[in-house]
């Protein structure tokens, strides 16, 4: 998935990237909630055989936070929040998760 018009809502585009690679990334949604107030925003839950992966992601500047962690310790191992400024910023940190779960699977 590429940068694409600034009138596509951060919503609509990071759920469309992940629709195109979760199953690559062998993640197992668990739950997808779409909120239109009191924020707009997009929260999804994923799940490997180790990891619980948190996406939340609001219209709003368009703001992507990623959480990863290690399951059963709860333990932090990835993590990417904040302002993006644009779709190449939310493409920029899905690519992150991407890359770092690919390595985290060669590695394991």
């Amino acid at each position: 998935m590429t940068e694409t018009s600034s009138s596509e809502t951060a919503r609509a585009f990071v759920s469309a990237w992940l629709l195109a690679n979760h199953e690559q990334l062998d993640l197992r949604q668990l739950k997808f909630e779409q909120l239109e107030l009191p924020a707009k925003t997009l929260s999804t839950w994923y799940q490997t055989e180790d990891l619980l992966v948190d996406i939340t992601v609001w219209d709003h500047a368009h703001c992507l936070d990623i959480l990863v962690m290690e399951q059963p310790s709860n333990e932090l191992v990835f993590s990417e929040a904040g302002s993006c400024e644009s779709t190449a910023g939310l493409l920029a940190r899905l690519n992150a998760l991407s890359g770092w779960l690919t390595g985290r699977a060669a590695g394991a």
